[in-house]
């Protein structure tokens, strides 16, 4: 369930074995032959849904060992196993929903839990649960829509194991229903520093943009807003919101994978994740969490319902069962199901070892992107676009074209924040410019960003249109700048992007040889 976040395009793909069975089996399949560490990377599009499934053939005695589950098989919730959240404050997400605890949100009938997405006025609680101060009895904060959250916190909690849902998803625009975990105990600090496991998340199932994609990803690395994220989707073969589908994670010391319908489709593991000051390989994913299962209405991601967006909608869960392996129940390894060979491990953010970007020059850009960096852009209204083209006498530049007013273009260290102090004496920032067209009165910024807004920029001077030129400047004096647009400055001992290009109006302009010296 994102938090704090808008999602950019994620690395992602999928296909899957189809899922409308009736029966509530508690034996999952068995353990198959393929390595986990051979898992691969999924591609950015998703294979068609007539791709064969991986192999389920047994290849050892090791079993997973049902260890808590529930079958939704009696008249009401079980609060031995189920606790409600009861708050307005929309997730982190800009949400629209009040939880309640309230029957008509979530109860359960016909073997099936239901929770229910109501549109009705409705005043609750300002603060989230576990937070200081929370008053069980406020009812200071009106929405115009309820719903339910429930957690196993405390009543059901794991470090590693297979988590298997069997669930039905609601559809329609600006609705968004999520299968996931956090930690029990905060053990490395607040969101995203402990980590979150999505197991499941869809928004705007049927939509044109949206379809049949289920999302599967880990929030991690750095406090917000240079958390990190990782994850991919899956389009099953048979729509979600029609039929029943068995979501699931197994999780071992060091990885992750999903599955929907036993079909493996994500693999995620230690040299991908991190959580910034840990020296601990596995953290944050080596603590106990809980799971969680909600419908959300509205937020960043999905956006608001409109008006083709009916109500009530419903989230049906039909079992929740998880699995211990009991070849090694510290670890977790020795259990894999089904293990599709060809799936490689996301890339995902690996940490920084050593010092990053040391004197005497760093070179960020050159025919090519630094390793260690990656393009990334803000641009919330299509306005700006990049793109690398042979250039006579500079071999391969970096081009940016903006059309309007808002949107940049950035380097991120995807390895979380860097410590640059070491270019605060002495360092320069310095890179090659041509402006090929331009829109009177148009700024080029330049910035270096330790999450907004604590941003330090600067107006480069710029040479005549169609001729290349240099700019440099120290870096300590764009650093004492700060940020132009709203009070901030940048932390140069936690830069999360390291050169940010931002015209102020249409522009076309092209970089080359972009590079940090120290004489």
């Amino acid at each position: 369930m994102k938090k704090l976040l808008l999602l950019n395009a994620i690395a992602l793909t999928m296909v899957a074995c189809g899922g409308g069975g009736s029966g509530k089996s508690d034996t999952p399949p068995a353990s198959s032959s393929a390595s986990t560490s051979s898992s691969s990377v999924a591609s950015s599009e998703a294979p068609s849904s007539s791709s064969s499934s991986s192999s389920s053939t047994p290849a050892n005695s090791n079993t997973w060992e049902l260890v808590w589950n529930d079958e939704f098989d009696g008249s009401a919730i079980d609060t031995t196993k189920w606790s409600f959240e009861k708050n307005c404050t929309g997730g982190g997400n800009n949400e629209l929903q009040c939880y309640t605890d309230r029957a008509d949100n979530a109860f359960v009938a016909d073997g099936k839990l239901h929770i229910v997405a109501k549109k009705e006025s409705f005043s609750g609680q300002a603060k989230v649960d576990d937070d200081p101060g929370y008053n069980a009895g406020d009812t200071s904060v009106k929405r115009d829509y309820t719903s339910a959250r429930l957690r196993s916190k405390n009543k059901g909690d794991w470090t590693y194991g297979r988590m298997e849902i069997r669930a039905k998803l609601p559809q329609g625009q600006g609705i968004w229903p999520a299968i996931w975990m956090l930690p029990t105990e905060w053990k490395y600090g607040g969101w995203p520093l402990s980590g979150e496991i999505d197991i499941m998340e869809a928004v705007n199932s049927g939509s044109a943009a949206y379809g049949n994609k289920v999302h599967g990803t880990l929030h991690y690395g750095d406090v917000w807003p240079n958390n990190k994220y990782e994850g991919t989707f899956y389009i099953p073969p048979k729509n979600v919101w029609e039929e029943y589908h068995t979501y699931t994670i197994e999780w071992e010391e060091g990885e992750i994978r999903w599955y929907v319908d036993n079909k493996h489709f994500q693999t995620e593991n230690k040299k991908g994740w991190f959580t910034k000051g840990s020296t601990n390989e596995n953290a944050p994913f080596d603590q106990k969490f809980h799971m969680l299962l909600n419908l959300a209405v509205g937020g960043n991601w999905p956006g608001n319902p409109d008006g083709t967006t009916t109500f009530p909608q419903e989230m049906l869960v039909d079992s929740v069962k998880v699995y211990r392996c009991p070849a090694n129940p510290t670890t977790g390894k020795g259990c894999a199901t089904n293990v599709d060979s060809a799936i490689k491990p996301l890339t995902g953010h690996p940490r920084i070892t050593g010092e990053f970007a040391a004197p005497p020059l760093f070179t960020m850009y050159d025919d090519a992107l630094a390793t260690g960096l990656k393009f990334d852009s803000y641009n919330p209204n299509g306005a700006i676009s990049y793109s690398q083209i042979a250039e006579a006498d500079h071999g391969t530049v970096l081009n940016v074209v903006k059309t309007g007013a808002t949107g940049n273009v950035y380097f991120n260290i995807p390895a979380g924040s860097a410590n640059l102090s070491t270019w605060g004496t002495g360092g320069e920032l310095v890179f090659n410019l041509k402006v090929n067209s331009m829109a009177e009165g148009a700024k080029l910024l330049i910035k270096m960003d330790s999450g907004w807004p604590s941003v330090s920029d600067v107006a480069a001077t710029l040479p005549a249109t169609g001729v290349w030129g240099e700019y440099r400047i120290n870096v300590s004096d764009l650093i004492a700048k700060g940020n132009s647009i709203q009070s901030g400055i940048a932390n140069l001992s936690s830069i999360s992007n390291i050169f940010v290009i931002e015209p102020t109006a249409a522009m076309n302009v092209s970089f080359d040889n972009i590079r940090l010296v120290k004489p």
